[in-house]
């Protein structure tokens, strides 16, 4: 098990069109990543997941296999308001 495999899975990938990242609801996402990422190391990496990489904690993209067998993911329900929280296996 790599270091990867503590992330926390965000529903985001650029499967559909490289590049371009769009969120589980369809809408892009625009936000800041880790620094040097994406990089799509071994042309395999198009989803993205919350990740702890030299001491900095932000969006990463890692192979959808080991994302979606995450420590954990993060989800938002429209329309009901809750508290955050983050639930890890």
């Amino acid at each position: 098990m790599s270091q990867k495999d503590e992330g926390l899975w965000l529903g985001t990938s650029d499967t559909g069109h490289k590049g371009i990242w769009i969120n589980a609801d369809g809408s892009g996402y625009y936000g800041a990543w880790l620094d040097g990422q994406p990089d799509n190391k071994n042309g395999n990496e198009h989803c993205m997941w919350l990740n702890t990489f030299e001491g900095e904690f932000g969006p990463d993209d890692a192979d959808c296999d080991d994302v979606q067998n995450a420590g954990g993911y993060i989800c938002e329900m429209k329309g009901r308001p809750a508290p955050f929280s983050i639930t890890f296996w």
